[in-house]
């Protein structure tokens, strides 16, 4: 945790309400799960992912999430607009994500097609670092997935905000701008 300084360390928590998780020893990389913070500067997620795969010696994997079809407990699909924005911003990010050391492999999740990729990987990572998810779906069930796969060695990080939701309560965490309004 030396690794991470106090502003990066602030925009932190754990899955399971208690001090952040230890890395498990003995596996191959540390894994960042891309879904909300398509960016490769002023990321924070990314910034604690490549401190701790530098910090325990491992490669780090980075893995964006694109939905592309109706998920549990949301009745509407992705605009082919938003899916292409995505697309488009993520074939930038590559080559930024490997100047910085790191792979960026896309996982287009379909109906019929979920998680089987990220949970793979979170069950070898050593730690899985993902952006936060501020209770909305389908980034609360898919996190909570990764974490089970991961042994909750997760890592959530808010990237989304000037001043980190962690600072101002557990209702900054649930249900979107509204929570944290």
């Amino acid at each position: 945790m030396s690794a991470i300084p106090p502003s990066l360390r602030e925009r932190l928590r754990s899955t399971t309400g208690s001090d952040l998780p230890s890395p498990r020893d003995g596996k191959d990389f540390v894994l960042y799960v891309l879904r909300t913070a398509f960016r490769a500067a002023s990321n924070p997620s990314l910034e604690v992912a490549l401190r701790m795969a530098s910090a325990l010696g491992l490669p780090l994997v980075c893995v964006a999430v694109v939905e592309d079809g109706v998920t549990p407990g949301r009745s509407w699909r992705p605009t082919d607009r938003a899916a292409a924005f995505r697309l488009e911003a993520l074939r930038e990010l590559q080559p930024l994500f490997a100047a910085r050391g790191t792979v960026l492999l896309v996982q287009v999740e379909r109906d019929g097609c979920r998680a089987a990729v990220t949970m793979s990987l979170a069950f070898k990572a050593a730690l899985v670092v993902t952006d936060e998810h501020f209770g909305i779906e389908p980034h609360a069930t898919a996190t909570r997935r990764l974490a089970q796969a991961a042994n909750n060695a997760l890592w959530l990080c808010d990237c989304a905000c000037t001043l980190p939701s962690r600072l101002l309560g557990s209702a900054a965490l649930v249900g979107g701008n509204a929570g944290f309004l």
